[in-house]
């Protein structure tokens, strides 16, 4: 009988090159976070939220019971890539005083 990875089980994997590879180490503790976690974290409104969801700019909670709840590595990651693009601005240089531009 053939031994499974840790990740695979049968049947259930249909790519077999993604199957054979080997996956980094899968935290077990998820971490759900309220929407009043989330718009504390993000700095929002519930309104804000609300629309940048309705935009699909901000994934969309899981439902469970009454209430949406977030996983926090994916709100984090979420606020790392908005964020990307301050970590890699730099000013404009300043046309020298002899120069016009059109």
């Amino acid at each position: 009988m053939n031994k499974l990875a840790p990740h695979q089980s049968v049947g259930l994997c249909s790519n077999e090159r993604i199957c054979n590879e080997e996956k980094p180490h899968i935290s077990t503790r998820i971490i759900l976070l309220e929407k009043s976690d989330v718009i504390k974290r993000l700095g929002v409104s519930e309104r804000t939220l609300e629309n940048l969801m309705k935009d699909r700019k901000f994934p969309r909670g899981l439902k469970l019971g009454k209430n949406a709840k977030w996983d926090e590595a994916a709100v984090e990651l979420w606020l790392a890539q908005a964020l990307a693009p301050q970590l890699t601005w730099s000013p404009q240089k300043k046309p020298s005083r002899g120069s016009r531009t059109s």
